[in-house]
């Protein structure tokens, strides 16, 4: 396995654990920030992770796949169908992100 190849899946492991920034995950890696941030933005670009709403430096964590994403909408709306209550924070959080995988370049 390429060096490369295992930083990329160290952030991947890191990030299953928590949100992390560039600059957390830089000495974590034994890399610069410039470096982190740019893998950090090949894997963001690739929708493998995803940036955490706020101001840089971003947080960054792993992107649901496609089915995971559609089983938390399945949940979801099953769950409204049946109490019709408010969405809980969440919620709405899985609802944009599935959003953001369906918005159209």
């Amino acid at each position: 396995m390429s060096e490369k190849t295992t930083k990329v899946k160290r952030i991947m492991e890191l990030l299953a654990d928590k949100e992390m920034t560039s600059l957390e995950l830089a000495p974590l890696l034994g890399i610069t920030s410039g470096n982190c941030s740019y893998k950090l933005n090949v894997l963001y670009n690739d929708k493998r992770i995803r940036r955490v709403k706020g101001k840089k430096p971003y947080k960054y964590k792993i992107a649901l796949t496609p089915k995971e994403l559609l089983k938390r909408l399945y949940d979801i709306m099953d769950n409204r169908m049946k109490k019709k209550e408010v969405l809980t924070a969440e919620e709405m959080e899985y609802l944009i992100e599935i959003e953001e995988v369906l918005k159209i370049d």
